[in-house]
């Protein structure tokens, strides 16, 4: 019986973001130096020259929304990144042959939440179409000049609250 570890499941989710015109890079392969003598982000996701980080849970681990969230968190506060996704992952995919994992991701329901510098959102629920959309918005929202006027004044989590509402309606 597979039983994959994280790091599997990032690398499968970066090709499908990849494969839907987002340019991401799984752990295992980026070599920025911004990140020597640090331990890597699961997947950086380059976005029209924006950096986002997103930091991947197994829903397994009982913690793994306070997990993923942690390092986020931690990856804002580094300044690696202005805005980071926490993603966790059904635990079934840890079972799924490694042929039909990429199917599988890409309908699978996970758990997705926003953290940035001006705070979090709540985790809702999403697929890879989701996430997607999550990122272009984000981007959005950031280079939007509004945005980048009242985040002089506090982008908020209201704003992060609105990307997300705004694209998933479960």
């Amino acid at each position: 019986m597979e039983h994959y570890r994280q790091e599997v499941l990032n690398t499968i989710l970066a090709q499908i973001l990849d494969e839907n015109g987002l340019i991401s890079s799984p752990e295992n392969i980026l070599k920025e130096s911004i990140f020597l003598n640090r331990r890597m982000p699961d997947i950086v996701v380059s976005y029209n020259g924006l950096r986002l980080i997103i930091e991947g849970e197994v829903g397994d681990n009982p913690n793994a929304q306070q997990d993923a969230m942690k390092s986020c968190e931690k990856r804002v506060k580094e300044g690696i990144c202005h805005i980071a996704i926490a993603v966790v992952y059904p635990p079934i995919l840890r079972n799924i042959s490694f042929s039909d994992l990429k199917q599988e991701m890409k309908n699978c329901i996970m758990e997705i939440a926003i953290y940035s510098q001006f705070g979090e959102s709540e985790f809702i629920q999403g697929d890879h179409n989701n996430l997607g959309t999550i990122l272009k918005h984000t981007y959005d929202q950031i280079i939007n000049e509004d945005a980048l006027i009242t985040s002089d004044k506090g982008f908020g989590l209201v704003n992060l609250f609105l990307i997300l509402n705004s694209i998933v309606s479960f």
